[in-house]
Parts: C-alpha cells; structure tokens; sequence
C-alpha cells in the first residue's frame, strides 16, 4: 500500500475522545495524520492521546469547553504553534437533550443543547475558516472542514426539539461558510449521519418515558433499514 493521502496533515477533531469523534481519530491516526484533538476532559484526552501516541501518531490536546469561543480560538492557535498548520477540522464536539415533548424541555436545557452543538460549531470554524483560507493562498492546496450535524438536522425528530434545531442551525452554517470560502481553497461539508449507538445515545434512548426500545423504534421509523 502506497502512502496515505492524510500523512503529515494535520486534523483537528473536537469531541475526540468517545463516539465518532474518537473512531475519527483513530482513523486518521492510522493513516499518519498529525492530531490536535480536543474535548471537555482533560483526563480523557490524555488517555487518548496516549493511546493514539503508541500507534506512532502525533497528537496534540487542548482541553475546554467548545460552548465558549475562548477555547476555539486557543485551540486553533496552540495547533498552528504545535504543528504550522490546519489542513482539516472535523467540529463534532455536541451533546443530546433527553427524550422530552416540546413542551416539556427546560429553558436552560436548550440553551445549552444550542451552545455546544450550534454555537460550538461556529466559534471553531470563525477561527478555522481565516487561517485555512490564508494557507491555501499561499500554498494552493485545498482544505476541508466537517462539521457533524445529523439527520436530525434536515428533518424533524419527536421528542428532540432542541437537539434538532441546533443541527438544522449546523447544516445552515455549513451551507453558508461553504458558499463564503468555496473560492479560497476550503470545503466546508456538514455530515448528517442516522443514530449510532454510542454511549450518549443509549444513554439518550433509556430516557425515553416508555423505555429504550420504544426510544429505538421511533428514532429509526424514517431509516429504511430500521436500524
């Protein structure tokens, strides 16, 4: 096998240390990607790096809160500090709300479903965008952000109203950085993915006022494969 197309690029991955966001890392990692991951847990991140370390891999951490802008303009400057550049941003970092009817789900839970998953999303391509857009000016190679949103994000999902409008928020600030930057070098791409059953999810699902199993059959009545 010849050499990766990610060696020596460096990715940064936000909620790198459980469900996506790690598979990611790890993902990159095996294909000689350099690393700036970050996430809430500053021990979490350290266990992960340590892991993805041992593989041969470079990794760099920065431990906050994605729902304050501060962290996403430190992290994106101790990456260019540790490794010169950014060639991919993967913002995945974001939380569930539990199973609630709308009328139902608490004013502050919202407000901070929308601080991490939307406005999470946001503050990390603001100090994303300018960077990598003046990189590919000056070296002409193209660069790429993802942002996870969901399926959540492009149709309605009962029980999830919160959830669900801060990933339409997602894909509507995705369309929107893509269409701003598409002429300088940088794709910005939202991905939209049905449930996983990650931890958070299942976790999500056993709150469900009749039980997780009904919380899966509902959640998987619009995918074909109801799965």
């Amino acid at each position: 096998m010849g050499e990766s197309e990610f060696a020596g690029k460096v990715v940064m991955i936000s909620g790198a240390t459980s469900g996506i966001g790690l598979a990611a890392a790890e993902a990159f990692a095996a294909r000689g990607a350099r690393l700036s991951l970050t996430d809430l847990s500053e021990a979490a991140l350290a266990e992960t790096a340590a892991r993805l370390s041992e593989s041969g891999a470079a990794v760099a951490t920065h431990a906050g809160d994605i729902a304050e802008e501060a962290t996403s303009e430190d992290w994106a400057k101790a990456t260019l500090k540790r490794f010169g550049g950014i060639d991919i941003a993967f913002n995945n970092a974001g939380i569930e709300q539990p199973m609630l009817r709308t009328e139902d789900v608490p004013g502050e839970m919202a407000r901070k479903v929308f601080e991490i998953d939307a406005l999470g999303v946001l503050y990390a391509m603001k100090h994303q965008l300018p960077v990598m857009a003046r990189l590919s000016a000056e070296d002409k190679a193209d660069r790429s952000v993802l942002n996870t949103a969901s399926m959540a994000g492009v149709m309605g999902a009962p029980w999830l109203s919160s959830y669900v409008g801060a990933k339409h928020a997602v894909v509507g600030m995705t369309r929107t950085a893509a269409r701003e930057y598409a002429r300088a070098g940088v794709r910005v791409n939202a991905l939209c993915p049905a449930f996983f059953r990650t931890r958070m999810v299942m976790e999500t699902m056993a709150q469900h006022p009749k039980g997780p199993e009904e919380a899966i059959k509902a959640i998987t009545a619009d995918i074909p494969m109801r799965r």
